[in-house]
């Protein structure tokens, strides 16, 4: 028999052929042996002592009660009614559960699985997108589950085998209506038919095998080591937790209500030991019906009327509301960096991309005709998958600039009613999961048919031509002249270096250029910038290097955009993610919409704008910034004291392409010293450094004082800063001393809340520093730090002294001399463990030379 031993595979796809690419999956876990969390615990030890908050809807829509409880005890389940289940003999238990095999037809494999009569299916696209192998059933009192749906494709294609793996059942003492994991190893969470919640602990070591240990069909739980229950509500049930495993949420809704249970890490496993109580469910009431709820790694999502309500996964407050279709099906697609919710209508998807509880993006794509769409991202790919009757479809998509294009199709063994599909685009494989209208649960792999459909052509974005097209090509020639890429080697370190043969008029180093969840100036990608010509170089640089694929500029050229001026700075990807606003160096703002995508050649593509807008404004920089609790967008530039901001709705650039923007006039803010930079730190709220001070913009009225306030944080403190997207804090450089600075909040005098900063010293000097930049990759904090011919890391370490007063330590991690002298630099050294993976690395940018470089750890581990 096989060995039901859990594992979390790494989401570094290997290379693979139609057997191979079975074996994929970036974390798959084995139900009753152990969960995300139990690995993570035991495995690297993150998690942390972070208190999850209370969920804050939005008062006019939403309100929430604290459910009273009874003091907690094991196997509490007075409120429920144990439903009694006849008794089924061990053989006509395994004749409920079937498996179909399908012999290899037109390049297409299958398997399918079902059980006779369940009651309740796993047919959730919560579920399905997390763990798409793994296939749930109820009937008869028992939890029918089925979690080695990959491997028994991948033995059935790669060798005919059949049937090697055992189902596990696992009997439950409640009338189930819904089931989910429940966190911990060997338990699940129940929604009882009378609305109450029961989390499951299983007892592992005391389990049946049939017929034999050694030849066993099914694994059988019944002993129940440890049970806890809530009156809460619903007909509904999703469980999720966050990418390291410190938040757990078990979710019920029904009606217009939804009941939370949340708990950080150590809380649920000191509930299990006895050693910890059993938390209180938090009620939210909502104006209409509630239609959805999904768990993501940053955070949980309400699909309430046409509103979307976000909540941080690490807060369990809602962080941002959106307009969406009342009627259709949603997908989440969960990862380190973003969840990505999909919400469908049946003309249009709504794409929404989540990083650490904040929308960073939206985007809204036709695709008329289909039954169920969602967004997923396979092998650095991301792929729209589109279902129709018995039918898939795919596109490779990108966010950036909502470029959507079709790949192909594959013929599906029965009519899909929700599901999952995932394309290798460089092996032209689709591998495909759904219940089909039959009731059963399907596995397909199969070889893309690139058909060209009339549907395809109407989903794809339109590709003009333009009066300057000639003119445009004959400059592609002379800009990728202007930069070769090749391998090297600095002693210890290897990478690639891109040489500028010529001076840009614009490189990325500027830090407010705040594209990428952890990276700063949309690192490890570039842009330069010559005449009006916008080059984009992948952001996948760092892996074709880390492959040692062949280098050439064709390869890594992503888009070249074609502006109306040169740029002194631009952002991109507000709204559509080929919008572009920029800082003109002829003394001019300038608002780019309505694209058009060109093909070169040699994969070579380049952007030209049918519309754009212009002011008369002289700028710095320029960035852009999302609303509070509503889906506007502003647009932010700046020079010398004075800010300026342009605020546009969702809806005006969603009609724009046949409407048009209307030119809006721009508030000002006058700061009492220069402007260096302004960023965006969620929650409609912009942090403006100046050469001395920090001032927070409120557009709003997050805090206490209501919308369009400007705060004044900190005076008097100059030097460098860098700023850290992910946790949107500052790092500031100051007579050889490092700060970092942190945004908070107080109840002033008036018991209003509003913004205040803490500033934490190092406690020692680092001398000629002359760029820096900080890391945190949900695991750590790091600093990469550039002197004169030398990159080094720095671990960053947080204490109290005997005072309580915080400070944090930077100790030398890794050091190598260089042969520059550096104007950004980035890096990374962690051992990624639970994956077998060690990341070290370092982005570097040096006058016209910019480096990914690898150290002498990076890579795979045992």
């Amino acid at each position: 028999m096989k060995s039901t031993v859990s594992f979390l595979r790494s989401s570094r796809l290997e290379e693979f052929n139609l057997e191979s690419v079975i074996m994929k999956k970036n974390s798959v876990v084995k139900l009753f042996i152990a969960i995300a969390v139990a690995l993570i615990v035991t495995i690297s030890g993150c998690i942390g002592e972070v208190e999850i908050g209370k969920v804050s809807p939005t008062p006019e829509e939403s309100s929430q009660t604290p459910i009273e409880e009874k003091t907690p005890q094991e196997q509490e389940v007075a409120e429920s009614t144990p439903s009694p289940q006849p008794e089924v003999k061990e053989g006509e238990i395994y004749d409920l559960t079937h498996i179909e095999y399908s012999p290899e037809s037109a390049g297409l494999i299958w398997i399918s699985l079902w059980i006779d009569n369940p009651r309740w299916k796993s047919t959730l696209p919560d579920f399905i997108s997390k763990q798409p192998g793994n296939v749930w059933f109820y009937s008869s009192g028992k939890l029918f589950a089925f979690e080695y749906g990959d491997e028994t494709l991948y033995d059935y294609v790669k060798e005919g085998s059949k049937g090697h793996y055992p189902w596990t059942i696992a009997k439950l003492p409640y009338d189930a209506v819904g089931i989910s994991w429940g966190g911990p190893e060997g338990s699940v969470v129940v929604l009882d038919s009378e609305g109450n919640l029961h989390l499951i602990v299983y007892d592992n070591e005391n389990v049946e095998y049939w017929p034999s240990e050694e030849n066993a069909k099914f694994v059988y739980l019944d002993k129940v080591k440890r049970e806890f229950s809530w009156k809460v509500g619903g007909q509904n049930l999703v469980a999720g937790w966050d990418y390291d495993g410190n938040h757990i949420y078990y979710i019920a809704w029904g009606g217009n209500e939804v009941w939370i249970v949340s708990f950080t890490g150590d809380e649920i496993f000191n509930l299990i030991d006895g050693t910890g109580k059993k938390p209180t469910p938090t009620k939210l009431t909502f104006n209409s019906q509630v239609k959805d709820v999904m768990i993501g790694y940053h955070g949980f999502y309400v699909w309430e009327g046409d509103k979307l309500h976000i909540f941080g996964i690490s807060t369990g407050e809602e962080s941002s509301t959106i307009e969406v279709p009342r009627n259709g099906n949603y997908y989440i697609d969960i990862g380190e960096g973003e969840d990505v919710v999909t919400i469908y209508d049946g003309e249009k998807a709504i794409i929404v991309h989540v990083s650490n509880g904040e929308v960073e993006s939206k985007e809204v794509i036709k695709l008329p005709g289909y039954s169920f769409v969602g967004y997923t991202k396979t092998d650095d790919y991301s792929i729209i998958f589109a279902f129709k009757e018995n039918k898939v479809e795919f596109y490779s998509y990108d966010p950036s600039i909502t470029l959507v294009e079709y790949e192909g199709s594959l013929e599906l063994p029965a009519k899909v009613e929700v599901g999952k599909g995932e394309y290798f685009k460089g092996k032209g494989v689709g591998y495909i999961y759904f219940w089909g209208a039959d009731g059963k649960y399907y596995i397909v792999v199969g070889s893309i048919v690139k058909e060209t459909t009339g549907e395809s052509a109407e989903t794809e974005v339109r590709e003009t031509q333009t009066s300057t097209q000639g003119d445009t090509e004959s400059e592609i020639e002379v800009i990728l002249s202007n930069f070769n890429i090749e391998y090297t080697r600095i002693g210890e370190l290897w990478g690639a270096k891109v040489h500028l043969k010529k001076a840009p008029d614009y490189k990325n180093i500027n830090d407010w250029l705040q594209i990428r969840a952890y990276e700063p100036a949309g690192l490890p990608g570039l842009y330069l910038a010559y005449g009006n010509y916008l080059v984009e170089i992948t952001s996948g640089l760092k892996t074709i290097v880390e492959k040692k694929e062949p280098l050439n500029n064709y390869k890594v050229l992503r888009y070249i955009y074609v502006l109306p001026t040169t740029p002194r700075d631009f952002t991109i990807g507000f709204y559509s993610s080929y919008n572009i606003f920029m800082a003109g160096k002829d003394g001019r703002l300038y608002l780019l919409y309505d694209h058009s995508l060109n093909e070169y050649e040699d994969g070579v593509k380049y952007v030209t704008y049918g519309k754009y807008l212009s002011w008369d404004i002289d700028a710095d920089g320029v960035n852009y910034m999302r609303g509070y609790r509503d889906s506007n967008l502003h647009l932010l530039a700046w020079k010398d004291n004075r800010a300026y901001i342009l605020t546009y709705t969702s809806d005006q650039f969603f009609e724009a392409e046949k409407k048009g923007l209307p030119k809006v006039e721009p508030v000002v803010l006058t700061l009492p010293e220069r402007i260096v930079a302004i960023y965006d730190i969620g929650r409609g709220r912009a942090l403006i450094r100046t050469e001395g001070g920090i001032y927070l913009y409120d557009i709003g009225g997050y805090y206490g004082y209501g919308p369009d306030k400007l705060y004044t944080l900190l005076e008097n403190f100059p030097g460098k800063a860098v700023f850290l997207s992910h946790e949107r804090e500052l790092v500031i450089y100051n007579k050889n001393k490092f700060y970092w600075v942190r945004v908070s909040s107080k109840y002033d005098a008036n018991d209003k809340n509003v913004p205040v900063v803490k500033v934490i010293p190092s406690d020692s000097s680092i001398q000629g520093v002359v760029a820096f930049s900080p890391m945190y990759n949900t695991y750590n904090f790091q600093l990469a730090v550039g002197f004169e011919k030398r990159i080094a890391l720095y671990n960053v370490s947080f204490y109290y002294d005997d005072q309580g007063n915080r400070h944090f330590k930077l100790i030398p991690d890794i050091s190598f001399e260089v042969p520059f002298t550096p104007e950004l630099v980035y890096g990374e050294d962690e051992c990624y463990c639970h994956v077998h993976f060690h990341e070290q690395y370092f982005y570097v940018w040096a006058g016209n030379d910019y480096y990914v470089l690898f150290g002498p750890n990076h890579g795979p581990t045992k």
